[in-house]
């Protein structure tokens, strides 16, 4: 069936104040065919939380000009969509095909369509007299504010000046690739009774619950049960360069070649990032998986010069929640109790790091940087 359409002139459109972001466009959604459909996608298509900005009537994805950088400066992926009527869309021309469900279905196809993003990008990026708070005691930072470190006649440090300091530069080269998809699996179970999930609960992980209602009777008749749902994301990042000058004059400090300003460890060239879930009605399973490459980093301990090696580290981190009221329904003390078991660190993987002498130095023991390991917590929350 052909819905017969207005579309506002793209010129209609031009010197948008704050609003620089490139329109996409679509026009074969499932029941809209034909039908021009406009959204605003910008931030990285592997991000771990999407930010889905509805507007409201009358207005459209213009709304968000000032949310939006907001949520891109937080590693969010941000889609705007323009209701069919509204903004860059495509008008339809009969008032009867405007309707919740004609909108509410619209969404769902997008959201749809949007499921799967192969993704990369490459960033060079340059810096100038940036400010930054005063690292820790590096042989780096030591040489560039030597003002910053009082010492007294026998060479023992005594005060440290902590205001931020000024930076001269630095340029980071880097690759990122990923992969990002959302779908769900079959249309639903039979007819079950549902209430709303926690109402402070990680939206990331049970967006699935959120569509439910309260309810203590069987729903109408024909109607299924809450869909399970799947997600994965998974990135690679590659840092090609990353070099940093303290203070003009100074050598620059390859931070990729053993080079710091702390004393955290060196930079990372290769790092894998992994999330993936399965919900179904306040009730699912997630894991996440970070994997940090090999580094070094070139020390000074008490005067001596030494290279330190990281090790490899991979973290994985286990989450299982459920609904009570799901598997009790007729128990009123169920209704709006959640339980979840959290597995911090499921390998109890540890960094190591060793100096050229295969020693561990005392402030990089495992002990110090990461003395919980493995850790299993048991939560239970109620709402009343």
């Amino acid at each position: 069936m052909t819905i017969e359409a207005l579309r506002t002139p793209e010129e209609r459109f031009a010197h948008l104040p704050d609003f620089a972001y490139p329109p996409q466009y679509v026009d074969n959604l499932p029941g809209y065919e034909g039908l021009r459909a406009a959204y605003v996608d910008v931030g990285p298509r592997n991000a771990q939380h999407v930010c889905l900005c509805l507007h409201g009537e009358p207005s459209w994805s213009f709304l968000y000009r000032r949310m939006i950088p907001v949520f891109v400066a937080r590693g969010c992926r941000v889609v705007a969509p323009d209701f069919y009527g509204f903004g860059r869309s495509d008008k339809p021309a009969n008032d009867a095909d405007y309707s919740f469900h004609f909108h509410r279905n619209f969404v769902l196809r997008l959201v749809e369509r949007l499921n799967l993003q192969l993704n990369a990008e490459y960033t060079d990026t340059k810096e100038r007299n940036f400010v930054s708070s005063l690292p820790e005691a590096s042989a780096a930072v030591n040489l560039a504010f030597p003002e910053r470190f009082i010492r007294d006649l026998n060479g023992t440090l005594t005060t440290v000046d902590l205001r931020p300091v000024n930076f001269d530069s630095h340029r980071e080269k880097r690759f990122r690739y990923g992969i990002s998809l959302n779908t769900k699996l079959g249309q639903g179970g039979p007819a079950v009774t549902h209430i709303a999930a926690p109402a402070d609960t990680d939206s990331s992980e049970e967006g699935a619950s959120r569509e439910e209602t309260p309810a203590r009777v069987p729903p109408p008749r024909g109607r299924r049960g809450p869909a399970t749902r799947v997600s994965f994301t998974a990135s690679h990042s590659i840092v090609f360069k990353d070099e940093i000058v303290i203070r003009s004059g100074l050598p620059e400090v390859d931070l990729l070649e053993g080079g710091a300003i702390g004393l955290g460890g060196g930079r990372v060239r290769h790092q894998l990032d992994a999330t993936a879930s399965i919900t179904s009605g306040g009730t699912g399973l997630r894991a996440t998986a970070n994997w940090r490459g090999k580094s070094t980093l070139n020390a000074l301990d008490e005067g001596v010069a030494d290279t330190l090696h990281f090790s490899p580290v991979f973290i994985l981190n286990l989450r299982a929640f459920a609904d009570v009221h799901r598997f009790l329904p007729d128990s009123d003390w169920a209704h709006g109790m959640r339980l979840s078991l959290n597995v911090l660190n499921a390998t109890n993987d540890r960094q190591e790091v060793r100096d050229s002498d295969g020693n561990t130095p005392l402030r990089y023991q495992p002990g110090y940087r990461d003395p919980l390991g493995r850790t299993i917590e048991l939560e239970i929350r109620k709402v009343f």
